[in-house]
């Protein structure tokens, strides 16, 4: 069977406005949110209304990066005929006052992905004052592993530094009095972001692999800077994932709605239908494959386990772009890839299953033939609503806990049944 080798531009247009569609909380306090003429002139075009006020001003720095950084993203991105729908501006900066459905399936995502993975404050006066919100920063996670619900902000006393991702700056540190100056934090991490943006190469030549290019370059500077700064919201959740998650999400909306003819806002907005197909995967047999000792010698034993660890990520890498490429996905759709296992949200339809199926006969066939059955990776998958991703549930303990978690758990259910059925002896072996 045929491999898409390119994704539909629409599809990855869609894919990177979910990417893209915050961006505007790191260039707005890292210098674009100075220029009060370009907000007098556009707020009305980006921005929802409450209580008399414009909101979300994030939203407009998103468009304003977008419009002056000629010569920094592809021709594509700023391109009005590139893909189906709104431009790629429209796309990611009216997520919050969308008009269209494209525009529709940007501001669900964003809003799904916020339910999966931000967590409020139950003491109702730990809010923080939208105007403060460039001294928040990303809490560690570690803190609150077991203590269930955060009471308040007192309980933190670790936090990350602002700074690029890289061996130093992942150890969170104490946190301390804000005595430095916030905005000047964020305007020399994102001078650095725009200096490095300046190198990135295929901009011109390939637009999706300019983007795999670039979803590396945000990951390094924007995994320290937490996603919600502001009212309730606990700042545990980098700027990086909530964005990467959108982007699945965004993706995979458009294909279902697009594949079932349902391309309206009411139906994009409609939360109760199985729109998402969780697909996960995992390499059977990790230890054996890594640890055998037959062939091995003492002397190159820990050059074969490193060669051996680095084969398991491939595999599973290849695996999932094969999956993704089948369904017509971009890299983006894989929200998870570690460890010998990957997650994929891909769209619920006939199509999608089918090509998924498919896809998991060829892996497995090509596994069985290579290493006859002692190592595989097994493929699963589930289907999902907009619901199951941001409804809490309660657990046996009464404790409410996020919806996206009794999800993962399911999936890992399925991919465990799987394990006990990696191939199918009669299709490998023959029948007697």
């Amino acid at each position: 069977m045929a491999i898409q080798s390119k994704t539909d531009d629409t599809v990855l247009k869609v894919a990177a406005a979910g990417l893209f569609h915050d961006i505007g909380k790191f260039a707005g306090p890292g210098g674009l949110g100075g220029d009060s003429a370009y907000r007098d002139a556009n707020e009305s075009i980006y921005l929802p209304v409450y209580k008399g006020r414009y909101s979300h001003q994030h939203a407009l720095w998103t468009a304003k990066f977008i419009e002056e950084s000629t010569g920094l993203i592809p021709p594509d991105l700023q391109d009005k005929n590139w893909g189906a729908g709104p431009t790629f501006l429209e796309l990611s900066a009216r997520h919050h006052k969308p008009e269209n459905a494209y525009e529709q399936i940007i501001t669900e995502a964003d809003r799904i992905s916020s339910g999966m993975d931000r967590q409020d404050y139950e003491d109702k006066r730990q809010y923080t004052d939208p105007r403060q919100y460039r001294e928040t920063r990303l809490v560690s996670l570690f803190e609150h592993l077991s203590k269930g619900r955060l009471q308040s902000e007192a309980e933190h006393t670790y936090s990350y530094k602002l700074e690029p991702l890289g061996p130093e700056s992942i150890f969170p540190v104490m946190q301390e009095p804000s005595s430095g100056n916030p905005a000047e934090d964020y305007m020399q991490l994102y001078g650095r972001f725009v200096s490095d943006l300046e190198r990135l190469p295929s901009r011109t030549s390939n637009t999706e692999l300019w983007l795999e290019h670039f979803d590396t370059l945000f990951m390094r500077y924007t995994s320290f800077i937490p996603a919600a700064r502001a009212g309730l919201s606990v700042p545990d959740i980098s700027l990086y994932d909530h964005s990467r998650s959108t982007a699945a999400l965004a993706a995979a909306l458009y294909l279902y709605h697009r594949d079932t003819n349902t391309l309206e806002i009411p139906a994009v907005k409609e939360s109760g239908t199985e729109k998402f197909l969780m697909i996960s995967g995992d390499f059977s047999g990790i230890q054996n494959f890594i640890f055998k000792t037959y062939g091995a010698s003492r002397k190159y034993r820990s050059k074969l386990l490193r060669g051996r660890s680095l084969a398991v990520s491939l595999y599973t890498e290849l695996a999932a772009d094969l999956i993704c490429r089948r369904i017509g996905l971009p890299f983006l759709s894989v929200v998870f890839s570690a460890g010998g296992r990957f997650t994929i949200i891909a769209p619920n339809t006939k199509t999608a299953c089918q090509e998924f199926h498919s896809a998991r006969e060829d892996i497995t066939a090509w596994m069985v033939d290579h290493f006859y059955g002692e190592s595989t990776i097994c493929l699963s998958s589930i289907p999902a609503s907009p619901d199951d991703f941001r409804k809490g549930t309660l657990n046996q303990s009464g404790e409410n806990i996020s919806s996206y978690l009794g999800l993962t758990q399911k999936l890992g259910k399925a991919a465990e049944r799987i394990k006990f059925t990696r191939f199918a002896p009669e299709r490998e072996c023959g029948v007697v």
